[in-house]
């Protein structure tokens, strides 16, 4: 988390009466620590805080973790470094992962890996298969997907 958030040190419980509160320790350029609870993050930051903490705490060998558009609130150049961590976790540690995004960016970044299509024709039950590409196509697997292939 630490490329992510400039200056972030730790996340930690705080005791708040009869439960605990997540909070977030962060030091500034003069070396001084301060706290930020949850809420007093932006939406980007508090996903990127979950995706973050989802990969130290659920990967692991026999996980399979699931993220539908991990992508929402948060920009390109802070979903990849997330993106590669959670690669090199399942890498380290084992597990499985699937990945929901409608992104091109991401989709783009994630084609290197096993790509599923789910489709749902005439609004019926979903139907999913193995997404298989042209070997000879120039087109990025988000400009197949535009295209309706």
């Amino acid at each position: 988390m630490r490329e992510a958030f400039p200056g972030f040190r730790n996340l930690r419980f705080q005791r708040w009466g009869e439960t605990r509160a997540l909070r977030a320790t962060f030091q500034d350029d003069k070396d001084r620590s301060f706290e930020l609870g949850l809420g007093e993050l932006s939406e980007g930051q508090r996903v990127l805080a979950i995706l973050y903490a989802a990969i130290a705490s659920l990967v692991h060998g026999d996980a399979m973790i699931c993220f539908d558009e991990p992508d929402n609130f948060v920009s390109l150049p802070e979903i990849q470094p997330w993106l590669q961590a959670l690669r090199d976790a399942l890498a380290e540690r084992g597990g499985q992962a699937m990945i929901i995004s409608h992104h091109p960016e991401v989709m783009d970044y994630l084609a290197l890996d096993a790509v599923w299509w789910f489709e749902r024709p005439a609004g019926g039950p979903a139907r999913v298969r193995p997404f298989e590409s042209d070997g000879d196509s120039p087109l990025k697997l988000s400009e197949i997907v535009v295209r309706g292939a």
